[in-house]
């Protein structure tokens, strides 16, 4: 950002489904790729520069950024934490983008192979969480096929809470999803996401309805285990939370939503999937104890369900079902 002020994207969407430097397809569904750059475009934003490994904050702003902090904690895949770090106090001229300290754990002996990386620009008078990034990422010489095996079986407990839902012409739901690994108390922990906030949505009071289960073969018992989410009555005056249980604990890495139209005739094998769907976020990941509040929207059907789908790398599937009509 010392020499330029904006991007240029050529073939965003392009026309060969095999490549993988698309956004989106032609039926709007985003990929990973879409929301890294919209977090990598932020006029505010912390980054790790991948040649000198230092730790770095951008103000693309017009004012100074003043009285901020910044947060690095490093997690490997067993879900511990051996590297913190936190620099209070900061100030980032306008227009700038500053170099804050080096990551050393790289250069550590005990050093992972294979770890984590979430960094957060936190606002402290404010308490915000101004800017949050999550790299993974190895050492040199060494390669991602530690993320296969052990870590990829194990399933970490997640929470997913619907703690709002407006249904008309065009449906909007506020989700809320959290790691319920323990781990050790950084303060990184306890911030969450900032999201963007829809005004015509009120704060819901809470009600909770809880299931527990470990495998993914319960999911097709929800719609009679759980309330379905019915129109008519909303913003919703309760919220349904699913807790994915699981014994294990680290990392719970590449989650992403999707949704589904449910019909009573509905077809085996037919993706009968949601498009366009707007996003606040997806294809995330969360540290043990992270909480993050998604917002999504998308046109409703007309008649049947939507079946909210939360999916990810090493968690079991989550679903829940919202009636319409």
């Amino acid at each position: 950002w010392t020499k330029y002020t904006g991007v240029l994207i050529w073939k965003n969407q392009n026309p060969w489904t095999g490549l993988r430097g698309q956004f989106y397809d032609h039926l709007h569904d985003q990929t990973g790729g879409f929301f890294g750059v919209q977090s990598a475009c932020e006029s505010i934003h912390i980054q790790l520069n991948l040649v000198t490994f230092f730790i770095e904050v951008v103000n693309n702003t017009s004012a100074p950024l003043a009285n901020v902090d910044v947060e690095c904690t490093i997690w490997d895949l067993d879900g511990v934490s051996p590297y913190h770090h936190l620099i209070q106090g900061i100030v980032v001229p306008s227009k700038k983008t500053l170099s804050i300290f080096e990551i050393q754990y790289p250069k550590s002996e005990d050093a992972k192979p294979v770890y984590f990386l979430l960094l957060k620009l936190i606002n402290k008078s404010l308490d915000t969480l101004l800017s949050r990034n999550f790299y993974w990422l190895h050492l040199p010489g060494a390669d991602y096929k530690l993320l296969q095996g052990d870590f990829k079986l194990k399933k970490i407990p997640i929470r997913t809470t619907i703690k709002e839902f407006l249904p008309s012409e065009r449906c909007r739901i506020h989700a809320e999803i959290e790691n319920l690994s323990s781990g050790g108390q950084t303060r990184s922990q306890v911030w969450q996401m900032q999201d963007r906030v829809m005004s015509d949505v009120s704060v819901l009071d809470k009600g909770e309805i809880s299931n527990e289960y470990n495998s993914p073969s319960l999911l097709c018992n929800f719609s009679t285990q759980l309330p379905l989410m019915e129109k008519g009555s909303s913003p919703r005056s309760e919220c349904t939370e699913i807790i994915n249980s699981s014994l294990s604990s680290g990392v719970a890495f590449w989650l992403h939503f999707s949704v589904f139209h449910v019909t009573e005739n509905l077809q085996p094998g037919i993706d009968r999937r949601i498009l366009p769907v707007n996003y606040s976020h997806n294809f995330f990941s969360l540290v043990p104890g992270e909480k993050i509040n998604v917002e999504l929207s998308f046109k409703s059907p007309r008649s049947g369900m939507a079946k909210l789908v939360l999916e990810g790398w090493n968690i079991n599937e989550s679903q829940v079902y919202l009636k319409f009509a």
